[in-house]
């Protein structure tokens, strides 16, 4: 009889043992699935903390560029504003009477020796630089420009003349010839006859 009730105690010993240790283990898994909620929460909050981060930011790249862009444009129509005379009374004199691509063709040229460290560092440099255009030497130049100057450019040659000058004056680098795209970039020199000439159209020689 002492030994069943022994036997019977440890039974129960046994019982409460497994059921202290199944508490325990239910109440480790309990803190494990609340851990991974919290941490899930902190995982939903930091991505729309930096959502809402990243969006505040946009815009401010936006209007930064937006600003960049703004200033650029304004130095650019300077810049075509204060040269625009002077360019389109060049390409009057030097190609009124062609096409419009060798008018753009002849901007591009004075506009590429701008660029170049071996030529004057503006347009006005360049179009008056010595022995170098023959309208500037003659006076051609400057009946030219009062004319622009009084408004007297409704004929056809005016019109495309000033045209070809705003196109180079906001960066065009390229003529079309022949329905395809020539990049003039690397011309410097055109006239009539041209030693080294490289390219021809219609009257004017180019390299």
């Amino acid at each position: 009889m002492f030994s069943n009730k022994k036997e019977v105690l440890s039974r129960g010993i046994k019982k409460l043992i497994t059921v202290a240790f199944v508490m325990t283990l239910v109440a480790i898994m309990g803190l494990g699935v609340n851990c991974s909620k919290a941490s899930a929460k902190i995982t939903t909050l930091t991505s729309r903390t930096a959502s809402s981060s990243a969006v505040k930011l946009e815009p401010n790249k936006r209007n930064k560029k937006i600003r960049k862009k703004t200033r650029e444009e304004k130095k650019r129509a300077k810049f075509v504003k204060k040269n625009l005379k002077l360019m389109s009374s060049i390409i009057y004199c030097e190609a009124g009477g062609e096409s419009y691509q060798c008018q753009l063709a002849v901007g591009i040229v004075i506009m590429n020796r701008v660029r170049s460290s071996i030529y004057p560092n503006s347009i006005k440099g360049v179009v008056y630089q010595r022995m170098q255009f023959q309208p500037a030497r003659t006076g051609v130049l400057s009946r030219r420009m009062r004319e622009y100057k009084a408004g007297q450019t409704n004929n056809a040659a005016w019109k495309s003349s000033i045209k070809a000058a705003k196109a180079v004056l906001n960066g065009r680098t390229h003529i079309v010839y022949k329905g395809k795209k020539k990049n003039f970039k690397s011309f410097t020199c055109f006239s009539l006859q041209v030693a080294g000439c490289r390219f021809r159209m219609g009257k004017t020689e180019y390299k």
